[in-house]
């Protein structure tokens, strides 16, 4: 994950207890109202391998992901890598009427 940064900010995220990172930035005035997503067809890389235990090269997908505040200011960024055959999601769409 990256978060722009603002001064104080690592000082601020190193006493920060929770696991939680949404909770974190709404402290810090970043609250995300939206978020647009991109998914990409990827390989594993021989890093990914090990941290997934993959003793090949292994078929994966990337959401890249940017999260806005309700003023469109990007207050986080993260690109998170799944197995494709561990991936299920739900499309919404929603007329602009």
């Amino acid at each position: 994950d990256y978060i722009p940064y603002h001064d104080g900010l690592w000082e601020l995220f190193s006493a920060h207890t929770g696991s939680a990172l949404f909770p974190f930035l709404e402290k810090l005035g970043l609250k995300a109202s939206f978020s647009n997503c991109t998914i990409h067809a990827a390989l594993s890389t021989p890093k990914m391998q090990k941290y997934l235990n993959q003793s090949a090269i292994t078929s994966l997908l990337l959401l890249q992901q940017s999260h806005y505040s309700n003023k469109s200011e990007l207050t986080l960024y993260s690109d998170s890598y799944f197995l494709s055959d561990g991936l299920e999601f739900s499309l919404v769409r929603r007329s602009l009427d």
